[in-house]
């Protein structure tokens, strides 16, 4: 291997020894054949939730796309779900990132290492790097206040132990707190000018109120250079022009979302608020903030509401608006759009069902105009609501068809399947001239999959969704996770990448695939 060595946590052996079978699937006749999907499972006897958090990039510059999985359950040195990343390199090498190899970081029980991941070159150097968020990092004298490894990618793949690494926590940021969840959420911000990484501390506390939330916005020096802590930007509801008010149990940060919302100098952010109870418990909001050529500022931020004019739908206790949020060009004007989770939805009498609203870009930034929402129901799309199926519950965005306009992923994490509860579904809306639209739709599970995939009680597929083009055709393919799949007994966890292409300019390719797997010898 020409990566940095492989170390043997207890779950190695299982990579010992990799198959990749190639399968023709039949000719087409319809948007998406499932036996299309490349399945990454690691065969092994430990708890791992392999696919918690997703991310994609190219970390050794060779044109392929990479693919990094998250594994928050995996054991560390003896350490309990210390946590662990299998980065899968687009020429089928493999290697894991551990805590205890870091040279910066201790490996505990219980630190979950991989819960959040982000890809992005903040370095400027021509390779993706990798944030890799620590939740329940004990640091600095402080419990679980959580921190974030930054891994600099190299034409030698991403390092694994101190020298190209850098560690930051919520102290850094003159957090100083127990319990913040720093590094829960991550996403990576590049302007023409500077780049930066978004981390998400949701249990951030302030005086005035306990786990509202925070995101820090660290700069990093551009081309080469370090991130520069003492000019993090501080993002809290109601403090240094930030807008809203912050209350207790907000979750500001919970999701976070990279667009060009108004088509400027961005990327703007949007942030998730779905613990927010202006008018009652846990109805949930967005606040979005503009980016110019330098970074994102605070002026002219604005927060969103599922009652706010034009925004279909009525906030209720438990909607949990802004759990989700993912950008992407759905009409084709050149404004990103937002589409915005809300899993806690009631669709009638049925209880959190889930549903999705979808906010439009424009010259101005997002508006309400055009807003649409979508959940089961709706026309064309597939499935029926359910009481807790917490459709929009996991969301990505990106062009699967070809066709110059982005479409939509949903995870349904908690449908039903069969007789199995909670196996999850992920259902696909694709975008046109007047953006997304039911008609058309796609929905799939596990048992459409190619073995080994196959539903079972509490697998949550769609419980993580992320965008890559694993075959290189170009086209964006989507990578699907049922963290919690069983193997021999133990919460595993699985990892789908269907692939897209242009099918009558509307879904997934029908082309060959791989399948690429592991197995005990």
């Amino acid at each position: 291997m020409h990566r940095g060595a492989l170390r043997s946590p207890p779950f190695a052996a299982a990579i010992a020894r990799l198959l990749l079978a190639l399968s023709v699937a039949a000719p087409a006749v319809a948007q998406l054949v499932p036996e299309e999907a490349t399945i990454f499972r690691l065969a092994t006897n430990a708890d791992l939730a392999l696919g918690s958090a997703l991310a994609a990039g190219d970390f050794d510059g060779d044109g392929a796309a990479d693919l990094a999985l998250g594994m928050p359950f995996a054991g560390d040195d003896g350490a309990l779900a210390a946590g662990a990343v299998l980065v899968r390199y687009g020429d089928l090498d493999v290697e894991f990132l551990l805590q205890s190899t870091s040279g910066l970081a201790l490996a505990e029980a219980g630190d979950r290492f991989g819960d959040a991941l982000a890809t992005g070159d903040l370095d400027c150097d021509g390779y993706d790097d990798l944030a890799v968020g620590i939740p329940w990092e004990d640091f600095g004298g402080y419990l679980d206040t959580g921190a974030v490894l930054v891994y600099y990618g190299s034409a030698a793949g991403l390092p694994s132990a101190a020298g190209d690494l850098l560690l930051l926590s919520d102290v850094d940021a003159d957090g100083d707190q127990n319990f913040a969840d720093f590094g829960r959420v991550l996403a990576v911000l590049e302007y023409a000018e500077a780049t930066a990484l978004a981390v998400a501390s949701p249990a951030h506390d302030i005086p005035i109120a306990n786990d509202s939330g925070a995101v820090f916005v660290v700069p990093h020096d551009c081309p080469g250079g370090e991130f520069d802590p003492a000019s993090t930007l501080v993002l809290v509801q109601g403090i240094g022009g930030v807008a809203g008010t912050a209350t207790a149990g907000d979750d500001f940060g919970r999701a976070l979302a990279v667009g060009d919302f108004d088509a400027t100098s961005g990327p703007d952010l949007a942030v998730g608020i779905p613990g927010n109870s202006y008018g009652g418990g846990d109805y949930g909001s967005i606040q979005v903030f503009y980016g110019a050529g330098a970074g994102l500022g605070i002026a002219g931020n604005t927060v969103w509401y599922q009652d706010d004019p034009g925004v279909p739908g009525t906030a209720e206790d438990g909607d949990r608006f802004g759990a989700a949020v993912a950008a992407g060009d759905f009409d084709g004007d050149g404004y990103d759009d937002l589409a915005v989770g809300l899993p806690g939805e009631d669709v009638g009498v049925v209880a959190d069902a889930g549903g999705v609203n979808v906010l439009y870009g424009s010259a101005s930034g997002i508006a309400g105009d055009g807003a649409q929402y979508f959940d089961q129901e709706s026309p064309g799309v597939i499935g029926g609501a359910e009481t807790d199926d917490r459709f929009g519950q996991a969301l990505a965005a990106a062009d699967f068809s070809g066709n110059g306009r982005a479409d939509l992923a949903i995870g349904v994490p908690d449908e039903d399947v069969g007789p199995f509860a909670d196996a999850g579904f992920v259902d696909v809306l694709y975008g046109g001239s007047a953006g997304l639209t039911g008609m058309g739709s796609q929905g799939f599970e596990l048992d459409d999959l190619p073995a080994p995939a196959s539903s079972g009680n509490s697998e949550r597929f769609g419980g993580a969704l992320t965008v890559i083009d694993l075959d290189g055709d170009g086209l964006a393919d989507l990578a699907a996770a049922a963290p919690l799949d069983d193997f021999n007994g133990f919460q595993v966890g699985l990892v789908a990448v269907l692939p897209g292409g242009p099918l009558f300019n509307d879904g997934f390719e029908t082309g060959d695939t791989d399948r690429w797997s592991s197995t005990v010898p």
